[in-house]
């Protein structure tokens, strides 16, 4: 019943100010400020994607550095913020202008200065190209296959995951998250050299409702280059799958 009363309470809310902050109410970062524009109230209720969470936690509690590939308004990059020490400094990548606003506002609201953010698409090509504005701040994609991607677009700046690594010195010490709403396996191709160089672990999110067999052709790749990997079980969703992804 108080989850069911919290979701109800949440879109009032949403309706009513959709700049208001909560406090998220249970999970890793429980009292956390979050923004109610957010449209999946398992934020505020403090249970969204726990399994996810819980290996992000066991990597960062274990050093690593967090790299937050798709991290919309920033949940992931808030519990590594909060997780690890201030000499640990993660990133956040995202592309979308409305996920950004509300990424540094969830920063800086929860004073977490152990997080930096890159306003930018990884994909394999380089340059500005087109991205999709439907509407849900959580499904946006460049990919043209995708149903989203449709009359609404807008302009983004894309790297590769390889230039990433050389801009922000990253290494073998990273955890990276990729989670690209059916982009992922472009992100491992255009990270090649960097995975195959340092070979960090990997949570994967393939998103085959987007782009219909990429899950195949992420876990095809990943084998080729040295990796195996296991299925999370987290939160059924058709179409998406999560996998940890770890060097043989």
């Amino acid at each position: 019943m108080a989850k069911t009363f919290s979701k109800i309470r949440y879109k009032l809310l949403r309706g009513l100010n959709s700049s208001r902050l909560l406090s998220i109410q249970e999970g890793p970062i429980k009292g956390f400020k979050w923004s109610v524009s957010v449209p999946d109230s398992r934020y505020l209720l403090g249970n969204y994607e726990s399994a996810l969470a819980d290996i992000v936690i066991d990597e960062i509690s274990a050093g690593k550095r967090f790299v937050d590939i798709g991290a919309n308004a920033g949940y992931f990059s808030l519990i590594a913020g909060k997780t690890s020490g201030a000499e640990t400094k993660h990133l956040a990548v995202e592309p979308f202008p409305e996920n950004i606003k509300l990424l540094r506002g969830h920063l800086e609201n929860n004073d977490i200065k152990n997080v930096e953010f890159a306003q930018l698409a990884v994909a394999d090509v380089t340059g500005t190209i087109e991205f999709s504005d439907s509407g849900n701040l959580a499904a946006n994609t460049y990919k043209s296959e995708s149903s989203v991607f449709r009359d609404n677009k807008i302009k983004v700046e894309a790297t590769t995951l390889n230039d990433l690594a050389k801009k922000y010195h990253l290494n073998a010490n990273c955890f990276i998250k990729i989670d690209v709403e059916g982009a992922e396996y472009d992100v491992l191709v255009g990270g090649q050299d960097f995975l195959v160089e340092f070979s960090p672990n990997l949570l994967l999110a393939t998103h085959d409702c987007h782009v219909d067999g990429v899950k195949k052709q992420c876990l095809d790749f990943l084998e080729k280059i040295g990796y195996s990997w296991s299925t999370v079980e987290d939160e059924k969703i058709s179409g998406q799958e999560d996998f940890l992804c770890v060097k043989k």
